[in-house]
């Protein structure tokens, strides 16, 4: 008896097999028919609105509620599709997705996207630890020493920092981030781009902008007094002028600075790309 099942159970799994397959042969007959033109013989097309149906990742149920909307919305293919074809039509709308899952894991990892991302977020967090390093040493250092020293110090540091090092983070973070987040850009907006977008805005504004616009036009003028010949009443009116609009506007950029790496590290850890959104905009 015990081989006779056997052959039951592998006959039986072979119909089921071949029953499958003819039912997704005919869903692949009928999406080329009805659904091909719009979301592409791949289902990655996407045309006049329609649903990128690799990149969605839908669900069986959600599935069955794309090819309904297309019901509602094309009145010739409600008319032609009957129940038992729709399920044909989604068995084979499910290939998309293993075909899709497949493709990304033998996608390379360092593309150049990641390693744009990556970049940014390297030179992101090495201004920010350059600002929060000050913030936490320098300016706690120079407020306990005399006025001349104060102002040496300070003339001394700003004229140092303009190397090709802090350039090239400086710098080169104001060219990545608007970069990387225009890589992230494409028929789906993905969480990473937003993220990106507004990280670009914030450490454009609030790092680069305040340095630029703030903190230089402070170091030029500081860097303009001749130290040597001055009083000791001048030295404190200069420092009283340097010293605290300095420091509120280095507060400003390095905190924008933090805030940006923050969401570049978030972008780096976030998927991509997000899933749309699972029913059509009906069409009135």
């Amino acid at each position: 008896m015990q081989p006779i099942r056997l052959t039951l159970s592998f006959v039986l799994c072979l119909l089921l097999t071949a029953a499958f397959t003819a039912s997704e042969e005919e869903g692949r007959a009928l999406y080329d028919h009805h659904c091909a033109r719009c979301h592409g013989t791949d289902g990655a097309r996407g045309l006049f609105g329609a649903k990128n149906l690799q990149k969605s990742q839908l669900s069986d149920s959600a599935i069955l509620l794309q090819i309904s909307n297309g019901r509602r919305i094309m009145p010739a293919f409600r008319k032609r599709i009957t129940p038992d074809q729709m399920t044909a039509i989604a068995n084979y709308i499910k290939s998309f997705r293993t075909s899709y899952m497949t493709s990304r894991k033998t996608n390379p990892m360092f593309t150049f996207p990641h390693i744009i991302m990556i970049a940014t977020a390297v030179t992101t967090a090495l201004i920010s630890g350059l600002f929060y390093a000050w913030s936490c040493s320098v300016i706690p250092g120079l407020a306990k020493v005399s006025d001349s020293t104060y102002l040496e110090a300070m003339q001394q540091m700003n004229r140092a920092i303009l190397n090709p090092v802090f350039f090239l983070s400086f710098m080169g973070t104001v060219f990545l981030l608007p970069l990387c987040t225009y890589l992230q850009y494409g028929p789906v907006l993905s969480a990473r781009f937003w993220l990106l977008l507004l990280a670009s805005l914030i450490y454009l504004g609030g790092t680069f902008g305040v340095t630029m616009f703030g903190n230089v036009p402070l170091n030029n003028m500081l860097d303009a007094v001749q130290l040597s010949g001055a009083t000791s009443a001048d030295l404190a009116t200069m420092r009283i002028k340097f010293e605290q609009p300095w420091i509120y506007l280095h507060t400003i950029r390095t905190i924008a600075n933090v805030i940006a790496l923050i969401l570049v590290v978030i972008a780096c850890l976030s998927p991509s790309p997000v899933a749309e959104p699972i029913a059509y905009l009906h069409r009135s």
